[in-house]
């Protein structure tokens, strides 16, 4: 139990430490707010267009790997 407990408390940190790191390049960035939220907004965008991408991809590789194996028990 205490293993899982220093992992979880090492995730926290990580995240935290993550948080604490992007306000700060937010707060300390050379363009103007405006610009800022703009960037965010189109990189935001492009990431969740990539996972949806990638969840479609993964959703039709399950699909055909349960395709085959249904295919092999019925056979």
């Amino acid at each position: 139990m205490a293993n899982n407990d220093m992992t979880k408390g090492l995730l926290v940190g990580v995240l935290a430490g993550a948080a604490v790191g992007l306000a700060i390049g937010i707060l300390y960035a050379p363009r103007s707010g405006v610009e800022t939220r703009e960037l965010i907004r189109e990189k935001t965008g492009a990431f969740a267009s990539g996972l949806k991408e990638r969840a479609g991809d993964f959703k039709d590789c399950v699909t055909a790997a349960v395709r085959g194996n249904k295919e092999q028990v019925e056979a």
